[in-house]
């Protein structure tokens, strides 16, 4: 257990920062949100902990994401809506070349969305 947490932590705790969050349309182009994504990494847990922020700074959801040990770059996790029950899933994977975390998701009532995650440092 010990020696795979500092594997993870090995391969991802770089990818803690701060990113810019855009819409992917079905055409493909990318559409600035002008929210943000604070990523951190938890590594008693082997964890990424993103949670994302509207124009205003204000916070809109929050989510624990599994990175695979298997698939290098690729993970899954669980995000929760600020202020209700409901979410849905998140389906990642990271490129080191572009710094961008590439999102797949179904919320709750089962709608798909696909956002990417522009490091901005």
């Amino acid at each position: 257990k010990q020696a795979e947490l500092r594997a993870l932590t090995r391969d991802y705790a770089s990818l803690a920062g701060q990113y810019a969050q855009h819409r992917i349309r079905d055409d493909g182009t990318h559409e600035p949100t002008g929210g943000t994504v604070e990523v951190t990494w938890q590594p008693g847990d082997g964890l990424l902990e993103a949670s994302g922020f509207n124009a205003k700074g204000h916070p809109e959801w929050h989510s624990y994401i599994r990175m695979s040990r298997e698939y290098a770059g690729t993970g899954i996790g669980h995000y929760n809506n600020v202020n209700s029950i409901h979410g849905g899933i998140q389906q990642v994977i990271y490129s080191k070349q572009t710094r961008t975390f590439n999102v797949r998701g179904l919320d709750h009532t089962r709608k798909e969305f696909t956002h990417s995650w522009k490091s901005k440092q």
